[in-house]
């Protein structure tokens, strides 16, 4: 599963950009100190986790795409690109270990900072 930070609504706390050099992996993704974790929406070949990570370790997403693939609860496109989106969440989402998700598995998340 992700190794991020959630809120209360459990939505995941993300980062968009590069991750600065020697930012430490949990579970081959760059993570921040409070939890966030770097995304990106430059595809790339690599992978760690199930998830496609580009050679910073940011976490590759989009906000578009259709969820094709179900992994763990979380959808992916057919190149294996996370879906998240930033919307508040909706009485359809649900949980899927401790993390929020759209009826199709799109991963809910939030740029906010951590508390």
């Amino acid at each position: 599963m992700l190794p991020a930070a959630q809120d209360i609504n459990g939505l995941t706390y993300i980062i968009v950009g590069t991750p600065p050099a020697n930012m430490p992996f949990v579970a081959g993704l760059a993570v921040s100190n409070t939890g966030q974790i770097y995304v990106s929406p430059t595809a790339s070949a690599m992978f760690a986790n199930g998830f496609m990570v580009d050679s910073s370790g940011a976490l590759i997403d989009d906000t578009v795409g259709t969820p094709l693939n179900l992994i763990n609860g979380i959808a992916r496109t057919n190149t294996g690109v996370l879906l998240y989106t930033l919307a508040a969440p909706a009485t359809t989402d649900v949980f899927i270990s401790g993390l929020r998700v759209t009826f199709d598995g799109v991963l809910c998340c939030t740029v906010a900072a951590p508390p």
